[in-house]
């Protein structure tokens, strides 16, 4: 008898440790303990971060392969460089920087991404695309006035479509008229002829809006109204409402881009040949009419054609940052203008 309870004893004892033990085991397998939770995030998110710098990772490789998105376009919406923007194009540009050396970052990016250089007469088939008028195929826009226009080449007649050097090329003197800054696409847009012909070589800045200083375009005065009109003076032209902060981010760009190659230089008022002006203006016009749904469009159209981008359409306020602060004369008033924005 004390033999068979001896064994009853030991059966149960037996039963109770395996049961404690196999609900150790579950509890262990279904509930991660809050540190294997808070290691497994940290982990993921460091995989997800280093998914641009790194791409020697199979599994990063593999996730990337499957996915119907692009890793650049996963990039522009996920993560966010040290430049300050989400865009994975800027992500060697320090945040920290300003003026010069901020603008040797840029110029050293947006030149060794230039892959392909347009020529002069390949702009027709760009501007086909990048000044394209949605609300009408087969139209284009012409620069400083608006004007929706049929579009299949260039000609030298009043109301025929030329190409712009925003920043006047004074018959190469400023640099090749055909080739290089002479053709880049982010800088040259389509215009009128006689509007072309009237901005001559003149720099940017203020003009008085009266009937005889209205800039004509294929002989009329009246292609648009008031402020949307271009004006012109001895000294300055003067580009219609809307284009005017367009017409300073193109300047920035070609300064940033070609001014160590041909020593283009802003200045304060008028400029002449390699220089250009009035910047404390074109700085204002710069503030005051923000990046337009045109120039996102066209700054992603002609990214796909050329492989550079215009940084002051994507980073407005590298504009701020370089010329306030870049050891120029003009530095304090553009740093006023800045200020006041």
């Amino acid at each position: 008898m004390k033999r068979e309870k001896l064994l009853s004893l030991l059966f149960v004892f037996t039963m109770l440790i395996t049961g404690c033990a196999n609900g150790n085991s579950d509890s262990n397998d279904s509930n991660p303990s809050p540190e294997n939770s808070i290691s497994e995030v940290s982990n993921n998110s460091s995989t997800s971060g280093s998914d641009h710098s790194n791409d020697s990772s199979s599994s990063v490789s593999d996730q990337t392969s499957e996915s119907p998105i692009s890793s650049s376009e996963n990039s522009t919406t996920s993560e966010t460089s040290s430049s300050g923007t989400t865009n994975p194009y800027y992500s060697s540009i320090n945040n920290a920087e300003y003026g010069e050396t901020l603008k040797k970052s840029l110029r050293t990016l947006i030149t060794t991404t230039h892959k392909v250089e347009t020529t002069y007469s390949g702009l027709r088939q760009v501007f086909s695309k990048s000044d394209a008028d949605p609300a009408k195929s087969g139209n284009i826009i012409w620069f400083y006035s608006g004007t929706s226009v049929k579009f299949s080449g260039f000609g030298s007649s009043n109301g025929a479509t030329n190409r712009e050097h925003v920043w006047p090329k004074a018959n190469g003197k400023a640099f090749p008229s055909e080739s290089k800054a002479g053709s880049d696409a982010h800088h040259l847009r389509p215009t009128e002829t006689q509007l072309n012909s009237i901005r001559g070589n003149k720099s940017f800045g203020v003009v008085k809006q009266t009937a005889n200083n209205i800039a004509k375009q294929n002989g009329s005065t009246s292609y648009a109204s008031g402020d949307y009109l271009s004006y012109v003076d001895g000294t300055y032209f003067y580009p219609g409402k809307g284009f005017r902060g367009q017409t300073a981010r193109i300047l920035f760009y070609v300064q940033v881009r070609w001014g160590a190659a041909y020593n283009l230089r802003f200045v304060l008022g008028s400029g002449s040949v390699k220089t250009i002006g009035d910047i404390e203006t074109l700085m204002k016009w710069h503030l005051e009419e923000p990046v337009s749904e045109t120039e996102v469009y066209r700054n992603e159209a002609i990214f796909k054609i050329q492989g550079n981008r215009n940084p002051f359409i994507d980073v407005p306020d590298y504009a701020c940052k370089i010329y306030a602060s870049d050891g120029e004369n003009y530095n304090s008033k553009v740093s006023n203008v800045c200020a006041a924005k």
